[in-house]
């Protein structure tokens, strides 16, 4: 499918989960290709049953695709593209018996909109096994893309390069995920966005988790590249650039590189030209990036041999580096400088407020003599803790070889990491942490989790914990419950967790006025868990015992193997903005639970969006909660229970129960109490207040009937948990049924319903209620 001038154009692959994801066309004016087939239907809605396609559906200019795909759709009279959970057939776009160079995805046009918050998905665990020496898809191909903006949507697991761009002017791509994680180490060519002969393109506040260049320029004029978080690749580069001549498709100039950070990567910035080819790369200008844990950090190279992929040693380069300026590095990284530069071709080169500190110098050969004013030689003992000493090289002879580095306001005196003496499963304090040792890099109070984790971590002395595309190995716990009083955890990039059959939980965190937060995301591998059915056991993914004072935010858990959050014995603490995301499953991620409470005190759950295959919120037991404003969907809604035990005692008592203002979308039910037969409780003094319901099978549940054992209600209502003071005052939106209430009638009292406002089909069922209540 290609679509021009204002529209999206091939999706090229079985995409596994695209939620969302929209293209705005401003004003159409091009016509779409004759090789293009297939109309659109202007029918409001397609039925589940009509053949494999599901045709857009077409409403005031606007269209959507969704369910399967069918070679050749038009779409170009379209003003809004919206892709909801496309499946695009093998061999229509991608015939998985066969490799093929793709694109995945093809968008051409002028003033565009392409947003999210979809995600798609590349199917790169088909291909990275495979190697480097199959063709593979790019994903993305941008050609002669005008006036556009790319937003706020996710790309995972890819093939091959994500973005290619090529030929496009005054565009923007925004607020984007790349995640490839997933590969660890496998995923290789990854590379982030491939710019080529292009003119005026920015690309600003994207999250890029690769294993190839971040951004790899080859030619194009006037970029912006800046405020990105580039984890796991091979830096920033320009390059691998060269051709026969000079022109405009091996030439880079007007560069910015501003305000990226750059973590645990080969390179930090870096030009790269092949060897005996010509080209241009002038005014590339680096301002204030921050590099953690790179291996080298600045990285200059006349001498890349394309043909066996690799440096020769020997920069007989002819592409001109000049104009050159480096203002403001700062972070961490194993050598400070690798230049092996033809001196030919290189002239005006500008370094200053570099900042990094480097256990090593590393190479410097053939650069610019200007660049040797502002610094001093150093040779730096590591060993014994000896002094460090100092050894002026003013006037080098230009093309010699000479360790040199920045003076730094405070030098790296410490003992390299090979001279300590750490056990493995602790934090090694070393600015960098080889391959072959566990990935926890400390520094300050500062530790990062990175790589693969090692069950017994110690992270008991770090006030700041960053967990960053953590690989937790199948039936280990990530264990956060010796963290100081205080600590800062964060998540970034995109954590896993090995798939295996026991209770878990994936982590547990326990203390004291804890702050944690994202904006990463953890991924419980419940596809491997799914088809598997109810009857196994499940790991839960996140513990909360004991924790206080405490608050988590901003960070997103998905395909979540069993219940999500298991909350017990904490008080005093705060869940908001949070994405809970079981989707993928589709119906089959049973047990999803959003949140699991039992025993707390004062816990406020609040703004967050939970998309589950069970009940949103399950009270087992607790006091003085706050659930509000929350967006429930695809769930069985807000829930007390199953609620009972031999006695009534803090472990079967839900008391003072506030539910505000939440939204509860495609769920089997609204609020619900659900009690077990035979058992004793309490749940009293629980409030409703203006909640909505969007399709919703039954609006008010209140069940003494639950059949723990068979796991279903069975219409003998025989609990003896008491349920009192129930108000529910606002409620509205649509629903199937009113009521669903098979309830003992000798264990409730003081139900208040008022300003209940649900379009129901029915009036449900309603027995068993106090008296003052009228169904």
């Amino acid at each position: 499918m290609k679509v021009f001038a204002h529209s999206l154009v091939v999706i090229a692959l079985l995409v596994a989960a695209v939620n969302g994801f929209d293209v705005n066309q401003n004003d159409y004016t091009q016509q779409s290709e004759a090789s293009q087939v297939g109309q659109v239907s202007p029918a409001s809605q397609v039925s589940d049953d009509s053949p494999s396609q599901v045709d857009p559906v077409q409403q005031d200019d606007g269209c959507t695709l969704s369910g399967s795909y069918i070679q050749g759709t038009n779409v170009s009279h379209c003003s809004t593209v919206i892709i909801d959970s496309l499946s695009v057939p093998a061999g229509v776009t991608l015939d998985l018996s066969n490799l093929w160079d793709g694109p995945l995805l093809k968008v051409k046009g002028t003033n565009l909109s392409v947003t999210g918050p979809g995600t798609l998905d590349g199917q790169g665990s088909w291909y990275w096994p495979q190697g480097q020496n199959v063709t593979k898809p790019v994903f993305f191909k941008l050609n002669r893309v005008v006036n556009s903006t790319l937003s706020g949507f996710n790309l995972v697991n890819v093939p091959y390069r994500t973005f290619s761009i090529g030929n496009s002017n005054y565009t923007t791509i925004t607020g984007l995920t790349l995640n490839s994680t997933a590969g660890n180490g496998v995923a290789k060519n990854t590379d982030g966005f491939d710019l080529s002969k292009n003119d005026h393109f920015t690309i600003t506040g994207n999250r890029i988790y690769n294993q190839d260049d971040c951004l790899a320029m080859q030619s194009s004029t006037n970029t912006v590249f800046s405020n990105n978080y580039c984890s796991g690749g091979h830096g920033i580069s320009i390059g691998s650039l060269g051709g026969d001549k000079q022109d405009s498709s091996t030439t880079v100039v007007g560069l910015l590189v501003k305000g990226n950070t750059i973590v645990n990567s080969d390179n930090g910035i870096r030009i790269k030209t092949i060897t005996g080819l010509q080209g241009l790369v002038t005014n590339a200008s680096y301002i204030d990036n921050k590099l953690v844990n790179v291996k080298h950090a600045i990285v200059m190279h006349s001498d890349y041999n394309k043909t066996k992929g690799g440096y020769s040693g020997i920069p007989t380069s002819l592409v001109n580096i000049t104009n050159i300026k480096i203002d403001g590095l700062s972070g961490s990284a194993t050598n400070l400088y690798d230049v092996v530069v033809n001196p030919d071709v290189v002239s005006n080169w500008e370094f200053k407020n570099i900042a990094v500190n480097a256990t090593n110098v590393g190479q410097c050969s053939g650069g610019p003599s200007n660049v040797q004013a502002p610094f001093r030689c150093k040779r730096l003992l590591h060993t014994n803790n000896e002094d460090v000493h100092d050894y002026s090289h003013r006037s080098r002879p230009r093309g010699s070889y000479c360790q040199w580095r920045r003076l730094y306001s405070s030098e790296v005196t410490q003992q390299s990491q090979e001279n300590q003496d750490y056990q493995v499963g602790q934090v090694s304090p070393a600015f960098q942490v080889g391959q072959d040792s566990p990935n926890q890099v400390y520094q300050d109070d500062t530790c990062t989790l990175t790589g693969n984790y090692i069950n017994g971590t110690d992270v008991s002395q770090c006030s700041t914990i960053i967990i960053d595309s953590l690989s937790v190995p199948a039936g280990v716990m990530l264990d956060l419950t010796n963290v100081t009083d205080g600590a800062n955890i964060k998540f970034q990039g995109t954590s896993t967790f090995g798939p295996k059959l026991w209770a878990g939980p994936l982590i547990k965190l326990t203390g004291n006025d804890l702050t944690v937060t994202g904006p990463g995301t953890l991924d419980g591998q419940g596809s491997w868990y799914w088809p598997q059915g109810q009857n196994v056991t499940r790991p839960v993914f996140f513990r909360l015992s004991r924790v206080a004072n405490s608050k988590l935010s901003g960070f997103t858990i998905e395909n979540m193997p069993f219940r999500t959050f298991s909350i017990l014995g904490s008080n005093y603490t705060t869940i908001s903005e949070l994405t809970i995301d079981s989707r993928a499953g589709n119906g089959s991620a049973k047990n999803t639970d959003g949140f699991d409470l039992s025993r707390n005190n004062h816990v406020t759950i609040t703004n967050n969006r939970v998309y589950n295959q069970d009940d949103c919120l399950a009270m087992q037991s607790s006091s003085n909660t706050v659930f509000s404003n929350n967006y429930c969907s695809g769930s069985h809604g807000i829930s007390i229970g199953s609620l009972g035990g031999p006695e009534q005692n803090v472990n079967t008592t839900v008391s003072n129960l506030l539910v505000k203002d939440n939204t509860i979308v495609n769920s089997t039910n609204g609020i619900r109490i659900k009690t077990i037969i035979g058992l004793k409780g309490l749940v009293t003094n629980v409030t409703y207040v203006n909640n909505k319901l969007v399709n919703v099978k039954h609006a008010i549940v209140m069940h003494s009937d639950y059949n723990k054992t068979k796991g279903g209600y069975s219409g003998i209502p025989s609990s003896l948990v008491n349920i009192t003071n129930i108000k529910i005052d606002g409620l509205f939106g649509t629903a199937t049924n009113m009521y669903d209430i098979v309830a003992n009638p000798a264990v409730v009292s003081n139900w208040e319903f008022k300003n209940v406002a649900v379009n129901a089909t029915n009036i449900g069922k309603c027995n068993g209620g106090p008296s003052n209540v009228q169904c």
